[in-house]
């Protein structure tokens, strides 16, 4: 009995074995790549893009394009892309619906100086310049560029939404972003989220008060926000609006420690008449954003 258990224990090894080798040579005879590759956008779907407003007025960014596997690409591959609304059209129709007042624009006053663009062999990746005049575009207005991968000289371009990128336009400078905004106002306390977004390279706008970006008449209220880069001191207008500035050197753009934190803050005081009851309302404090958001 124990010379028949050897056996059948000394037979099961060797088909293992046999089962393990059959395995890796169906392994070794596999293709470097199983899969079919793809030219893809490296970044796709919708996407935040930073661009700094200069004084220059031109701007330019990188757009990459890559293509999907996990072997090297074997030779040069040529890709040309273009700009395709449909896109957009699709995505805020999608995302707002009937809103229409929400839709994202469609972006103006770009170059795309060479839509073709070349992948080389052993490369992961290749890219395209977009410029912008930032001078020439309505800072008003939320503008995205859609882009697309039109075609490829090799492999597949992607039949999914990774061979478009909605590039969303966000114009930056030394203070604009995300901010909270702490104050007394018209004799409340108010605690709200503020957005500075660039007019130029040292000017920015949010809404004056309490009006919310959701306000029907959002417009009628802009709030420009001026900041002299000497000496950090701020200068309000408000367009169409009755705005007295109180006269202050405290209205300022300063970094103070907050806890273990450093807040870049913007110190505000000023009084205007609401146009909807006729009414001046004051504003006493200041928009803060910690430095490592930025």
């Amino acid at each position: 009995v124990r010379r028949q258990r050897q056996m059948c224990i000394r037979d099961s090894l060797s088909l293992a074995l046999a089962v393990l080798t059959l395995g890796q040579q169906s392994c070794d005879n596999l293709p470097d790549e199983q899969f079919d590759k793809y030219v893809l956008m490296t970044r796709n779907g919708f996407i935040d893009r930073e661009i700094v407003y200069n004084a220059s007025g031109k701007a330019t960014t990188e757009v990459s394009v890559s293509v999907s596997g996990s072997s090297d690409v074997a030779h040069d591959v040529e890709v040309e892309v273009e700009v395709y609304p449909d896109t957009l059209d699709q995505y805020n129709f999608e995302k707002f619906r009937t809103d229409s007042a929400s839709y994202y624009d469609l972006a103006e006053h770009y170059t795309i100086p060479n839509p073709k663009l070349t992948i080389r062999k052993g490369e992961a990746y290749g890219v395209f310049d977009v410029v912008f005049d930032v001078k020439q575009m309505d800072k008003y207005k939320d503008f995205v560029l859609p882009l697309r991968i039109k075609s490829a000289s090799d492999y597949l371009v992607s039949p999914k939404a990774s061979r478009v990128m909605l590039m969303h336009i966000l114009l930056t400078n030394f203070f604009s972003g995300a901010y909270g905004m702490s104050a007394q106002f018209d004799g409340a306390y108010i605690n709200l989220n503020r957005t500075l977004s660039v007019i130029d390279e040292q000017t920015c706008f949010t809404y004056i008060g309490n009006i919310e970006t959701t306000d029907e008449n959002k417009a009628d209220y802009r709030l420009e926000i001026s900041v002299n880069p000497t000496d950090s001191l701020i200068t309000l207008n408000a367009p169409g609006l009755d705005l007295q500035q109180e006269p202050s050197d405290r209205q300022n753009l300063k970094n103070v420690m907050v806890e273990d934190e450093t807040e870049q803050r913007l110190y505000l005081q000023y009084s205007y008449v609401d146009p909807r009851d006729g009414r001046r309302k004051s504003f006493d404090g200041y928009l803060s954003q910690t430095i490592t958001d930025r």
